[in-house]
């Protein structure tokens, strides 16, 4: 059962990150005003990248 569960998060966070490159402006901004928004384990790859 956990691996289905890790699988579906894992395709969650996919589409989370192409929604957000997608996107880079709306996401920013938000970056910006509310830091928890994203996860912290991905949150450094994301910040290399220059929106």
């Amino acid at each position: 059962m956990t691996h289905v569960v890790e699988a579906e998060c894992a395709e969650a966070r996919e589409l989370e990150l192409s929604r957000v490159f997608a996107a880079p402006g709306r996401f920013a901004f938000r970056l910006r005003t509310d830091p928890q928004y994203v996860p912290l384990w991905w949150r450094s790859k994301v910040l290399q990248h220059q929106f």
